[in-house]
């Protein structure tokens, strides 16, 4: 069958491909022009387009403020934990980009991490998240998912972290911090322990709710 050179080959993509394969191809093809992932994700009104390769040098000179570097495993507070208020963050760990979201909605809390990187990466990257105390916790792990697949509203409930949202009350503190542990990885998970919280682990960030509550004046 005839086979076709991508539409962005002036700007250097020498693939070619069925027609069948055309929108395969351009959903991963890294000389695609892409919007922010911000735009993409969190709504926000970003008015920049580039390649895969440009994305990582974007966020970490126009969104610097809502970027945090990283070790592999850390903690996070977010803060005046709220029903209906999501909470979210990029972090730079291992050289890599991801972008974190907590959202409540109704009786469920969800969670997901997404890579920001060619389509066919983000497998091999897992997470962990870990809530609660040493008397009594949760611990949840899932495959990071793409950005190019949108947000957490467009990920199936069990490919990301779906809890009750009664389950995660009993997590949040009588100030309303709300804190979990958390471990990215490739592969694999180096220290995140399923048996145990780990106490000794600091505070790397805080995070406050991304828009208002919907309900406050």
């Amino acid at each position: 069958s005839a086979v076709y050179p991508c539409k962005n080959k002036e700007a250097g993509c020498g693939e070619t491909f069925t027609v069948n394969d055309k929108d395969n191809h351009l959903a991963e093809c890294l000389f695609q022009s892409r919007e922010c992932p911000f735009r993409k994700l969190s709504g926000v009104n970003c008015p920049w387009t580039g390649t895969m390769s440009d994305i990582a040098v974007h966020i970490l000179v126009e969104h610097e403020s809502e970027t945090a570097e990283m070790p592999e495993h850390f903690k996070v507070v977010l803060l005046d934990f709220v029903v209906g208020r999501p909470y979210r963050t990029v972090v730079l760990t291992f050289g890599e980009l991801f972008y974190l979201v907590w959202e409540t909605e109704g009786d469920f809390f969800r969670f997901g991490v997404f890579h920001f990187g060619p389509k066919n990466e983000y497998n091999d990257f897992i997470y962990g998240i870990k809530m609660g105390n040493s008397a009594e916790y949760v611990a949840v792990t899932r495959k990071c998912h793409s950005y190019l697949e949108g947000g957490l509203k467009d990920i199936q409930p069990g490919k990301c972290v779906t809890l009750h949202y009664g389950t995660v009350q009993e997590c949040v503190g009588e100030n309303g911090e709300f804190l979990c542990e958390i471990e990215i990885g490739k592969w694999k998970l180096e220290g995140f322990v399923l048996e145990e919280i780990q106490e000794c682990l600091k505070v790397c960030v805080a995070i406050c709710s991304s828009e208002p509550n919907p309900g406050s004046r």
